[in-house]
């Protein structure tokens, strides 16, 4: 991932802290101070060291006016050499009073966080603070329906450095991909690095050069956020305003007690820790100084002024995460720093291009949509047409077994009444053959025969002369031929009568 840094505008000075994700965890690679001319003198006490000792390593960047540009408009940030290549990095802003003001709210139950906007907003409204749109409006969810309510400005003063950074180094924009309140980026490191304890009341005190910050918590809840205090490191008798403000926010918190206190920012001198341990004699008092995390590419200049970035880191830290605890995610941008982080910074021919995209992309996507439409149709015919194929095969095959079933029975019938008509026939010509009494005319019918050329009637006579009146007895039949055989030792007389079947009326029975 790319690396982060962490901005805070600390009165003229804009912090700066470089962290990387590596295998074996987050390493602090490089802190930086970026300074203007509104400081009068550059070498101003630094807590005890002087800060001539912290230039090294290019820690310090100092912009000094030419004299050629002391009579027109002078870009603090156009003498710039050192700093590294802010291409590679994420820009992670964060703020603090005055520039966002706060408060804790405990009766808003878990509702939808579009309800919860509108009536934190409403409750801004009857604040004494001036407040004019609900996008100005966020919020952290905690435990137990602790929320903190963030109002923040239209403008951070660390957004227009930050431009004047991006102008200076003659890059289009830098990358800010969100800005955090530091007060909560703050509170959520500690929750989540220190050993946090039930029931115990915990005090963080963030020392800048000209503001400090008072952040009270108990059980991973905010219990009260001090507003702007102006006065910081470079405050005279800074020991003593302190010690009595403690007090002050205290008394205003209705809090008795403090368990621990975390110090961090400008608290390199002694006499700070002192003055705080003089009025909370029983409370255990932490620098914080990011013990957890690698140091070791920083020169020990550096190394000895890390709590001085403490907003800073604990909000690259909080970025870097990105813990699924819902304080830590939340965003200040303003509008414009969200439009200016779009994806495309077009002029008119690049909207002219995207619009005549959108329209073909709508184009094909409706075309697509039409396609898909017809498929669908033609899929649906196409299995109501096989439907009734198989439904038309299943009749042509019924069709088929009755037409089969219907011509065995024709065939059946044909038979049938063959049979009928043909048994009568055959009944007709057996009466012919009985009334001619052929016992008495010595005449035996041996076989009686169907063919061709009608019916044939083969038989044996005794007396051939009997033989032509059987014929003529038998509807004019034709005697065909007359044989003489012996049949044990006598001479008989064999014959074939062929019978005319219309003449007869033996048709039926040839068919």
């Amino acid at each position: 991932m790319k690396k982060v840094a962490g901005v805070f505008l600390d009165g003229s000075e804009l912090k700066v802290a470089i962290l990387g994700k590596q295998k074996e965890g987050i390493t602090i690679e490089d802190l930086l101070i970026i300074r203007s001319l509104n400081e009068e003198n550059s070498n101003k006490s630094y807590n005890g060291a002087v800060k001539d000792a912290l230039l090294n390593d290019a820690m310090e960047l100092i912009i000094e006016e030419d004299e050629e540009q002391a009579s027109g408009e002078f870009n603090p940030f156009q003498t710039l050499t050192e700093l590294p290549d802010i291409n590679s990095f994420n820009f992670i802003p964060c703020v603090s009073e005055p520039h966002v003001s706060y408060q804790i709210i405990n009766d808003i139950n878990g509702a939808p966080s579009k309800e919860v906007r509108k009536e934190l907003f409403k409750r801004w409204q009857n604040s004494p603070k001036s407040v004019h749109s609900m996008d100005n409006v966020n919020f952290i969810r905690t435990r137990d329906h602790n929320i903190l309510s963030i109002y923040s400005n239209e403008f951070f003063p660390v957004i227009k450095q930050l431009e004047k950074l991006t102008n200076s180094q003659k890059v289009k924009r830098l990358k800010i991909p969100c800005v955090k309140s530091a007060d909560a980026a703050l509170t959520s490191y500690i929750i989540d690095n220190f050993d946090i304890q039930n029931e115990k009341v915990y005090l963080t005190v963030h020392l800048g050069h000209e503001s400090t910050r008072m952040i009270f918590f108990k059980d991973e809840k905010f219990i009260h956020v001090s507003e702007y205090l102006s006065f910081g490191s470079q405050t005279h008798d800074i020991a003593e305003v302190l010690a009595s403000k403690i007090a002050y926010e205290m008394d205003n918190a209705q809090l008795y007690d403090v368990y621990q206190i975390f110090l961090c920012g400008e608290v390199a001198h002694h006499k700070i820790i002192e003055a705080v341990k003089n009025t909370l004699p029983f409370a255990n008092i932490k620098i914080v100084e990011f013990d957890e995390l690698s140091t070791n590419g920083l020169s020990d200049d550096k190394k000895y002024a890390v709590s001085a970035f403490t907003f800073p880191i604990a909000t690259a830290v909080n970025y870097i995460k990105q813990s699924k605890r819902k304080s830590k995610k939340h965003d200040l941008s303003p509008k414009m720093v969200k439009d200016s982080q779009s994806l495309f910074q077009l002029g008119i021919i690049g909207y002219a291009i995207l619009i005549l995209m959108m329209i073909v992309m709508v184009f094909f996507a409706q075309k697509f949509y039409y396609n898909h439409k017809d498929i669908a149709r033609s899929e649906k015919i196409l299995t109501t047409k096989n439907k009734e194929a198989s439904e038309l095969i299943f009749y042509e095959q019924r069709i088929i077994d009755l037409q089969s079933k219907m011509t065995q029975k024709e065939n059946l019938q044909v038979i049938v009444d063959t049979l009928k008509i043909g048994s009568a026939r055959w009944i007709d010509l057996l009466h012919q053959l009985n009334d001619y009494d052929l016992k008495k005319s010595n005449m035996w019918v041996t076989s009686i025969l169907l063919s061709k050329n009608g019916i044939n009637l083969t038989g044996v006579s005794v007396a051939r002369k009997t033989i032509p009146d059987f014929s003529q007895h038998l509807a004019q039949s034709d005697i065909k031929n007359i044989l003489n055989q012996k049949i044990r030792e006598k001479k008989v007389n064999v014959f074939e009568i062929v019978a005319d079947p219309e003449k007869f009326g033996y048709q039926a029975s040839l068919k």
